[in-house]
């Protein structure tokens, strides 16, 4: 494969474009400084015929791809499909990036040659605290146990292997989440990949928890990645049992955040823990039977 670009970064929406607006400014600025080859894709995921037109100073290639199915892991692999870039970053459409953002993927990959995917950290907009509590300041080798910290939404990737999404998980498909503990699950199986977590990579996402405080919102989003993540699980234990070993340990946390819930009579937590644990368990019997 021709590499054309330095990298290619590839945003699905189905949202007004306007929306991404200050995004793709943070990154057309930066681009003004490193002189670096940048390939923009949108896949714009809308039953609408009509085209979106982009331009920007320091990008000169940008490709709208429009696909009417609104499914995230389809839209990636849309983007993954033409691009040609030598890396690839995989940004959700609302999500800020630090102004040195790109400088530190290219910093990271010209040190790091033996890596072949990196996740950066992701923070709530206007804070320093972390999008998850599994995030942290430390740079982490990334394996089976400690995956939590990364999130699609913060990858970055080597377009030299195959990578791709089953697209039967993430939002839209048939298993609502957990798209990226898939891609992980695969990478370290089946490609053998090198994986990185590093917080100087760093994005802004808003706060979602302030933004779902009715109850039928909640049940329905914890629900669905509960769904997703018992999915997984039951998709790789019919090769290997040590997954449901894991899987318990989603059942163990899903209790303990469900009980802590519930002793501080905090109706957000115990709404979260028990629709996630009644996701797991719907996820994993759907899946494996």
């Amino acid at each position: 494969m021709k590499y054309n670009f330095d990298i290619s970064i590839i945003i699905p929406t189905i949202n007004n474009p306007i929306k991404l607006k200050k995004l793709l400014e943070l990154i057309d600025n930066q681009n003004h400084l490193l002189k670096k080859k940048i390939e923009l894709i949108i896949v714009y995921q809308s039953k609408s015929r009509k085209k979106l037109k982009l331009k920007f100073k320091n990008i000169s290639n940008i490709n709208v791809i429009n696909e009417k199915k609104k499914s995230l892991s389809r839209a990636k692999n849309l983007g993954i499909k033409y691009s040609k870039g030598l890396l690839i970053s995989i940004l959700d459409d609302d999500v800020l990036v630090n102004k040195d953002y790109l400088k530190q993927i290219f910093n990271f990959f010209k040190k790091n040659k033996n890596i072949d995917i990196l996740f950066g950290a992701i923070k709530i907009i206007n804070s320093q605290q972390f999008y998850s509590r599994y995030m942290s300041q430390n740079k982490t080798k990334v394996n089976f146990i400690n995956l939590k910290k990364c999130l699609a939404s913060a990858m970055i990737f080597k377009n030299k292997k195959k990578f791709r999404f089953d697209e039967r998980f993430g939002l839209g498909a048939k298993y609502p989440s957990s798209e990226e503990t898939d891609f992980i699950f695969n990478s370290l199986i089946n490609q053998k990949s090198k994986i990185i977590y590093n917080p100087k990579i760093c994005l802004y996402h808003p706060n979602d928890e302030l933004l779902n405080k009715d109850t039928v919102r909640i049940k329905k989003k914890f629900f669905s990645y509960g769904i997703g993540t018992g999915a997984v699980y039951a998709k790789y234990l019919k090769n290997n049992y040590f997954f449901f070993i894991l899987y318990l340990f989603e059942l163990f946390k899903s209790f303990v955040g469900l009980s802590i819930g519930i002793l501080k009579f905090n109706k957000f937590l115990v709404l979260k823990h028990l629709n996630l644990l009644n996701g797991k368990f719907f996820g994993f019997i759907k899946f494996y039977y």
